[in-house]
């Protein structure tokens, strides 16, 4: 499953600021999913990301009913949200998403394709070996009131993640630089609607940045 980053119905994007003055809250109250992030992080709604987001994932899911990127860029854009040349940037860059699946979606809704929904780390193995994404943090066993989730950081080859290596080549052969990421998906098949979370960046950006990251997707909160 694949995320589209896609200029749709935008609904309302409240910021308010939280108790610390280093984050503030992004909220939809309609969707009840909000979020914390660094104040000194750009924060685009809906409108101001276009394109789609990297990564060999299945088929494109149905709707995006609501979109918020994120860049901590010194010089943030909307166009460095997701976009193959921002995989092993500098900055964290990021998206949170609420999806509404299609009956075909829900169907195929899985353990699996909560893991494979930003990147085929299933794919990327296969097709380049085991070293090619190499997993650092893993738990499929979340389930609060009915929602399921997943949570995985992992490194993954730049060359294999953004498709620029031809598959079958030893991992040997294609670039040993590595992406890193955090992704945090939850299912709820109640309403047929996934939530994402995922920031990434270079592996030395994720290790300077990474109790911001951390804090930022694991605010990552939604509600039925």
């Amino acid at each position: 499953m694949r995320i589209r980053v896609a200029a749709l119905v935008v609904l309302a994007l409240v910021v308010t600021a939280c108790s610390s003055t280093d984050y503030e809250y992004v909220r939809n109250t309609d969707l009840k999913a909000a979020f914390k992030v660094p104040t000194d992080w750009e924060v685009f709604d809906q409108r101001g990301v276009q394109g789609t987001a990297p990564g060999q994932g299945g088929e494109v899911p149905s709707t995006t009913e609501w979109l918020v990127g994120i860049d901590a860029s010194p010089e943030p854009s909307a166009t460095h949200v997701l976009a193959a040349t921002s995989l092993a940037a500098d900055y964290p860059n990021g998206a949170f998403q609420v999806i509404k699946l299609t009956e075909l979606d829900r169907d195929r809704m899985s353990i699996g394709a909560m893991r494979n929904i930003v990147f085929n780390i299933d794919g990327i193995q296969g097709d380049f070996g085991t070293d090619a994404v190499r997993i650092l943090t893993y738990d499929d066993t979340i389930d609060d009131d009915g929602i399921r989730g997943l949570h995985m950081v992992a490194q993954i080859q730049e060359d294999a993640a953004t498709g620029a290596a031809t598959a079958g080549e030893q991992p040997g052969l294609i670039s040993s630089s590595y992406i890193q990421l955090n992704q945090r998906v939850y299912w709820a098949p109640q309403n047929d609607r996934v939530y994402l979370a995922v920031i990434l960046c270079s592996v030395a950006c994720y290790e300077r940045n990474a109790g911001q990251i951390s804090s930022t997707i694991d605010s990552w909160t939604v509600k039925l």
